[in-house]
């Protein structure tokens, strides 16, 4: 089990081959540069490209996993204010103030979403079908090729 100091040592490096990526150093580029920072007496054995672009891998899943960890902090702190506010305006909602019942709603609809509770809504393409309009539509979803096809399956079944 590493010490302490070794945990610290590994730390430092990550962020330091991470940083060195971000600047769009190359593996061999940033091998170079962490030996020159740290000293090849203070790397870990056969350190070379491949290790940097492990400890480069490394770094980026720890920053992917604070921020997933951030996001569900986040998340967990607005479901709190949203039940704080429901609470607050439940006992007026049930009673039927029509304010405090459009209030609460509008809470309830937050809550769902944020929950993914909601199914989606259905695309109505039969509105512009001319041609023009069918091409910009397939335009903007080029990057979508998913969608992009269901939209296109819509259109076959509706002419």
């Amino acid at each position: 089990m590493p010490s302490n100091a070794q945990l610290i040592e590994t730390a430092r490096r990550r962020r330091f081959v991470l940083r060195e990526r971000r600047q769009g150093s190359s593996y061999p580029d940033i091998a170079e540069a962490t030996e020159e920072e740290f000293g090849a007496d203070r790397l870990p054995s056969g350190w070379d490209e491949r290790y940097a672009y492990k400890d480069v891998k490394r770094a980026l899943q720890k920053v992917r996993a604070d921020l997933e960890e951030t996001a569900e902090e986040v998340r967990m702190m607005e479901m709190q204010r949203l039940d704080a506010m429901l609470e607050g305006l439940w006992t007026d909602a049930i009673a039927g103030e029509t304010d405090a019942v459009h209030a609460a709603l509008k809470v309830m609809k937050r809550r769902a979403n944020y929950l993914g509770l909601d199914e989606p809504e259905e695309l109505d393409v039969t509105a512009g079908t001319d041609p023009e309009t069918i091409e910009t539509l397939l335009e903007a979803l080029r990057d979508y090729p998913e969608a992009r096809q269901a939209v296109a399956d819509a259109l076959d079944s509706n002419e």
